[in-house]
């Protein structure tokens, strides 16, 4: 009974499925160094969100309080820098890749933070055509809270990425220690089996040339 032969190229395309295998196996730790570099790269840029959105308060007091014009419009202007400043990191978080539960966070916050920028956009305005004192009012009585509101969101945010980060970096490491010795024995075999293949492609090769 003739035995039922693979062809070669069958066997090349197998030997590469199982290169690509252990490859991904071996590049694996690489992979996971470079999630967890996009968590910590998530977190500073929250962070740094943060304290402009508290640099912003400051500057909003500070023109608001003020007296003279030329002093209203300096506060202004680096209020305004400071709001492209938020928005450039909002815009590098977004293209993070982060949990369902962090994106529903992070929308939450920018909801009360749109809010309190509308309102105190409003504000200014009043400071600028001199109704300090109804700007100043709003600005302690209506302003206030909802600035809290979006800086507390900010803050369950920031603690959601951390807690997040935390436990994705514990789990991986853990995982890779736990099965460090399989994935060597693993990537061992996965090669060998690909030089076995490749030897076996080639015999096989030469062998049919010389039947011709």
């Amino acid at each position: 009974m003739e035995r039922t032969k693979i062809h070669p190229y069958i066997k090349i395309i197998i030997a590469a499925f199982f290169l690509l295998l252990f490859s991904a196996i071996l590049i694996h730790p690489f992979i996971v160094g470079h999630c967890e570099s996009m968590r910590l790269s998530g977190g500073i840029l929250l962070n740094d969100i943060y304290l402009n959105t508290i640099e912003y308060r400051l500057m909003e007091i500070e023109q608001i309080l003020s007296l003279q014009k030329e002093k209203k419009s300096e506060y202004q202007k680096r209020m305004s820098l400071i709001l492209k400043q938020v928005g450039r990191k909002q815009l590098q978080y977004e293209s993070l890749s982060v949990s369902d539960e962090e994106i529903e966070a992070y929308e939450n916050f920018v909801s009360n933070w749109g809010n309190y920028i509308n309102q105190s956009k409003k504000n200014i305005v009043l400071s600028n055509e001199n109704n300090n004192d109804q700007a100043a009012s709003a600005l302690i009585r209506d302003l206030s809270p909802v600035f809290e509101t979006s800086n507390q969101t900010l803050r369950e945010l920031i603690a959601l990425n951390t807690k997040n980060a935390d436990s994705w970096s514990g789990f991986i490491k853990g995982w890779i220690k736990e099965h460090e010795i399989t994935l060597i024995f693993l990537s061992i075999c996965g090669m060998t089996a690909c030089l076995i293949f490749i030897f076996s492609c080639y015999e096989e090769s030469r062998i049919y040339k010389n039947l011709k």
